[in-house]
Order: C-alpha cells, then structure tokens, then sequence
C-alpha cells in the first residue's frame, strides 16, 4: 500500500486504477483472490481527504503523512482459496514420492518402471493445471 500511495502521489498511477487490482499487481497476486471496497485510488484518496476536512481539518495544513496513514488502513486482504493450498500440498507430496521411486533400485529394474513414474508425471501435471486455473 506504502508503494501504491507514493506512486500516486508521484503520479505514477493517475489514479483511476481501481485498488482490488493496482494491489493484486503490486502484490504478485490472482485479482480474484483481492479483497477490498470496489474504489479507484482517486475515489480512496478523496474519500480520506473529506474525511479530515469533515473533521475540520485544513488540507493545506495536514501533514501528508496523516492522509498515507489513513490509506494504509485500507489496505485489501489476499484470501488464498483451500483448494489452491490443498492442490500445493497434494502437488508437494508427488513430487516428494516420485523422486523416492525414481531412486529405488529394485523398481528401478521393474518393466513397470516407467509406466509408473509416467502416471507420477501425468498427476503432478493435472495438479499444475488446476492450480493454473485457480491463478
């Protein structure tokens, strides 16, 4: 949120951008997995700024540090879906036991060998492209 603010403020971002997925962007995130008010930063920045005037505060006066403070409050959340985490750890586990089998010496000299370390590929494969699709 730090970087997004003074980006804005250095006019980097013009503002219209909307925060779910500036900050999706700037966190390396799926925007789907961003959650937050549905505002561009303009509409967050002036939001905070009638903010502070309704409280009586003078714009020209207020410390630019007092309207960043109050931009980092509403910073989004990332909420990871259960069936990405699940599909990592599934994912994780293959890949733990296949480098097991490829390494056992008595499978090793089993015709069956390949056709077994195949179907290992071909399951951590579908893995990948469930979690691609969750991405």
């Amino acid at each position: 949120m730090d970087q997004i603010f003074h980006d804005y403020y250095d006019k980097i971002l013009t503002g219209d951008e909307k925060l779910q997925e500036i900050y999706a962007t700037y966190e390396n995130q799926p925007v789907s997995w961003v959650h937050c008010e549905n505002i561009t930063i303009r509409e967050l920045v002036n939001k905070i700024c009638d903010e502070f005037e309704d409280a009586g505060f003078d714009l020209d006066e207020l410390p630019l540090e007092n309207i960043k403070d109050k931009f980092m409050e509403f910073e989004p959340k990332v909420i990871v879906p259960e069936q990405y985490k699940y599909l990592i750890a599934a994912k994780n586990r293959l890949k733990e036991q296949f480098a097991l089998l490829k390494n056992i010496e008595n499978l090793v000299n089993d015709e069956h060998h390949q056709a077994i370390l195949n179907k290992f590929s071909d399951s951590i494969k579908e893995i990948d492209r469930q979690i691609k699709d969750l991405l």
